[in-house]
């Protein structure tokens, strides 16, 4: 695919880098086309219903059930496909269908005897492989709640069993006999690593060579997660003895979302159990007694109610784009693999001037063979003195350059822990300290608790490839900012920045310089001289917020214009009024109050907050404004929005607006004009506008002294300090122009070494405060 193809057929990549295609891929212009064609040209009705567009439906659906088995080289002879909300809903179905059985304890000394080694019937095995997706890993709590014994297995003890030279069930005297039938699942390819494991596994098992390793025999299937494996890889099922194998689409062409199969063999499907039954799922029935007659076909039975069969009739669409626009499965696995071998080498070559290399991997292979490595790259950053670079501090200079990409463990933990050399107790541990899927806590007592993920696709291109390369050389070879500064604290890692023969509290004769308040989350600052204190903050700060046609709240990180919508506030007329530069100001009350039914519940940084509408009016104004369809809401003052997280030990609970984390933010203008000696052709006053602080502080301190403080007042107001302040890319836009530079952010990740933090955040202390409001040159003390 040459660039102008691309461009046509993905236009929603014209300002990216797409670089998380194990994620998702992404669907093609043409297939959405060509969908979308085939809706409004037909008419498909519900397959349950007995009419013309019914028959159609159904017709349709059974074609692309057969379609799915030739792309994987099988038939209905011989597989089944089954309808799921996505992989881990085929895994789901198979963990809850599969028969487990309980281990059965001998009643007597002579069945003790009888039964042999261990004299107890030994029950059902999962037996997974440790690098697995949550989602099969979820199995093993069905498994295990069934009376079955789970085992977990690396790849090395995987190996070395499945080897060649390992010994059959026939071969092995002295087990166990069991009737119980096990099941055993891995991966056909690493959602972490692109490790492809052995697609001769499955018949290896199923012959017993799990046996003597799990001390017993009995009926071995072979679960194949195949959702990785299939977006860049073809699967060849008519070789292939795995009995279930599931998948999602959307990982192979994008779209439909929400639709995956469970791929199971004829001879297989008969053991899986099924109580419930839905709509479609049963010939007869009865409502008052006990009495059902399941569907015949498997596919009948196991899928309940009415099927999504628009989503259906897209596969076709999918498989379609793969074959015409991207040359097959094949060709893409050789074009994919190629861009990976490519990043791969050139990362490799990395290296700072004293000669230590850049990047760790997380791989087993160096990307020479096709068969044993998919077109995936993990790794982590070192800096020149071999320290890990965090990966949350990587996305986020990452996408500064607009390249996406994937952080964390993957849903895998069982790889990152292999990789990274995690420990069951560091596991816990860090749950304990905080840290959960998903956050930014990254680096925990110097090591990495997750790592950085590329992969590609069939839409990939080799430019794709060098913006990523040049974003490595020109952000993390050598580090040049990191030399001769002085380190940077976390919040835990804070020292007393007064000193050490002082009691007390301290008066550090730094004043209030600046006190700003955003009426409008993301929009522009309103500074006042002084200003009433709020339950939730400084009065009417972030009590509005922009959303977009979808309800999805906008900031500058999506819309950089936002920085030139100014709200000012009037206490005295009691209104709220907007302006912008070429649009007639636009007004609204201060005192608007919603109705039920305009209440609705939106999400701010994964907190839940009820807003109401503001109107069309001012909705329309800032859609003129922005260019895009929005509306303004403002934030319900009878529904409590609290704080989602404690990192620190904090006292009480706070009442929040519509901030990102907490009711205030501090910055010091000494630490802004130390961070400006790195950033020629800024000045100070645009800079702190860039950090978007409630209050400015102004003085005799050293740089980043504020890091150290725990406690403060303000005037009749006491403070307490409960986090350093987490910087991201929005600091690289210019509050006056709504131009963006990518130094900023970048700047400040090399000048405060692994954490771009800057600022800190505060939470009035309601019962030690007596004041009801805030001015300038009041004097900063410092309690703590």
């Amino acid at each position: 695919m040459d660039p102008k193809q691309r461009l046509q057929e993905f236009p929603q990549l014209s300002d990216y880098v797409y670089l998380d295609n194990t994620g998702t891929t992404l669907f093609a212009k043409s297939q959405i086309d060509k969908f979308t064609s085939d809706l409004t040209s037909n008419l498909y009705g519900n397959p349950h219903t007995r009419c013309q567009s019914s028959e159609l439906t159904t017709d349709t659906i059974d074609q692309v059930r057969s379609r799915i088995l030739r792309y994987f080289h099988t038939s209905q002879d011989s597989h089944c496909i089954i309808f799921t909300s996505g992989s881990t809903g085929a895994l789901k179905l198979l963990a809850e269908g599969f028969p487990w059985s309980p281990t059965k304890e001998a009643s007597s000394p002579d069945e003790k005897n009888d039964r042999g080694v261990g004299g107890d019937q030994a029950g059902s095995i999962f037996c997974y492989l440790q690098d697995n997706h949550t989602s099969v890993v979820g199995m093993r709590e069905v498994a295990t709640a069934n009376g079955a014994r789970s085992v977990c297995l690396s790849p090395n003890q995987i190996s070395s069993a499945l080897s060649p030279d390992s010994i059959t069930n026939h071969e092995c005297n002295g087990l166990s006999d069991s009737n119980a039938d096990h099941l055993f699942a891995y991966p056909g390819q690493s959602n972490f690593s692109g490790c492809k494991y052995p697609a001769k596994w499955t018949a290896m098992c199923k012959n017993g060579h799990l046996d003597k390793l799990l001390g017993c025999h009995g009926n071995w299937y072979v679960a194949l997660d195949a959702a990785s494996l299939v977006s860049t890889s073809p699967l060849d099922l008519s070789i292939c003895e795995a009995d279930f194998v599931p998948l999602s689409f959307y990982k192979m062409f994008g779209f439909p979302t929400g639709l995956g199969a469970l791929i199971a063999r004829k001879d297989a499907l008969p053991i899986l159990r099924k109580r419930y039954f839905g709509g479609g799922a049963v010939m007869a029935y009865s409502a008052t007694q006990p009495f059902f007659v399941p569907r015949k076909l498997f596919h009948e039975w196991f899928e309940d109610g009415t099927p999504p069969f628009l989503d259906i009739i897209a596969v076709r669409h999918g498989l379609d784009t793969l074959e015409c626009l991207a040359g097959g499965i094949s060709s893409i696995s050789e074009h994919t693999f190629y861009l990976a071998k490519y990043t791969f080498d050139n990362l490799k070559s990395l290296r700072h001037s004293n000669g230590k290399e850049v990047v760790e991997f997380y791989c087993k292979t160096d990307y020479t063979d096709i068969n044993k490595q998919g077109p995936i790259i993990c790794f982590n950053v070192l800096n020149p003195n071999g320290e890990y670079v965090g990966y949350a501090q990587f996305q986020k200079l990452a996408a500064l350059y607009k390249i996406q990409l994937r952080t964390g463990c993957f849903c895998n933990i069982g790889a990152c822990q292999l990789f990274l050399g995690l420990t069951d107790e560091e596991i816990q541990a860090n749950y304990e300290a905080g840290h959960v899927c998903g956050d930014d806590i990254d680096i925990i007592n110097g090591k990495p608790s997750g790592a950085v993920r590329i992969s590609f696709g069939y839409m990939s291109l080799k430019a794709d490839a060098d913006v990523f390369l040049n974003f490595m050389r020109d952000n993390f070879v050598d580090f040049k900012l990191y030399k001769d500064i002085r380190k940077s604290t976390t919040h835990t890692e804070r020292e007393n920045s007064l000193d050490e023969n002082q009691t007390g509290r301290q008066f550090t004769r730094a004043k209030l310089s600046q006190i700003c308040l955003y009426p409008i989350k993301s929009c522009a600052a309103m500074k006042v001289p002084n200003w009433e204190i709020g339950p939730q903050g400084l009065m009417y700060d972030r009590q509005w917020m922009i959303v977009s046609e979808a309800g999805v709240f906008l900031s500058q990180k999506r819309v950089p214009r936002m920085c030139l919508i100014e709200p000012t506030i009037d206490l005295e007329t009691g209104l709220l009024t907007i302006s912008s530069q070429g649009m007639d100001p636009i007004h609204l009350p201060l005192d608007m109050e919603p109705n039920e039914s305009s209440l609705e519940i939106k999400n701010v940084c994964a907190d839940r907050c009820q807003t109401f509408d503001c109107g069309d009016a001012v909705s329309d104004w800032l859609t003129e404004v922005l260019g895009q369809t929005c509306r303004l809401h403002k934030q319900n003052a009878n529904y409590a929005r609290r704080r989602r997280t404690e990192r620190i030990d904090v006292s009480g609970v706070s009442k929040l607006s519509l901030v990102n984390v907490d009711q205030y933010l501090l910055i010091s203008a000494t630490s802004t004009a130390d961070f400006l000696q790195s950033l020629p052709g800024h000045d100070l006053e645009t800079l702190m506008d860039r950090f978007r602080a409630n209050f400015v502080i102004s003085g005799p301190l050293e740089p980043f002294q504020e890091d150290g403080w725990r406690k403060l007042r303000i005037g009749s107001n006491v403070f307490e300090v409960t986090d350093l302040c987490m910087r991201c890319r929005m600091i690289s836009v210019d509050q006056m122009t709504a131009g963006e530079t990518r130094d900023t952010y970048k700047q400040l990740t090399n000048r405060r070494g692994r954490k771009a933090t800057f600022g800190i955040l505060l939470r009035r202390l309601e019962g030690e405060s007596t004041g009801s409001d805030v001015s300038v040159e009041m004097e900063i003390e410092v309690l703590e």
